[in-house]
Parts: structure tokens; C-alpha cells; sequence
């Protein structure tokens, strides 16, 4: 169960992570989703 204390602890966490430069952000992908293939099926 999530407590106050484990949510901070995780969200302290989550800024230290670092991301990947090949990461993209929602604005990005929005960008992006023109331009990708349409699924197969």
C-alpha cells in the first residue's frame, strides 16, 4: 500500500533519474506520430 512517506520517497527518486537522450517528451511524439507507419492490422 502507498503511503505518504513511500510516495515521496519514490518521487524523490524519479528526479534523480536520469533520462535517456533518446527519450521524447508527449509533446515530441505528437510531433512524431505523423510521420510513423500506420499498424499492419
Amino acid at each position: 500500500m502507498w503511503t505518504q512517506q513511500s510516495r515521496g520517497r519514490m518521487a524523490q527518486i524519479a528526479k534523480k533519474t536520469k533520462r535517456y537522450p533518446s527519450d521524447l517528451t508527449d509533446e515530441e511524439w505528437d510531433r512524431l506520430a505523423p510521420l510513423m507507419p500506420k499498424p499492419g492490422r
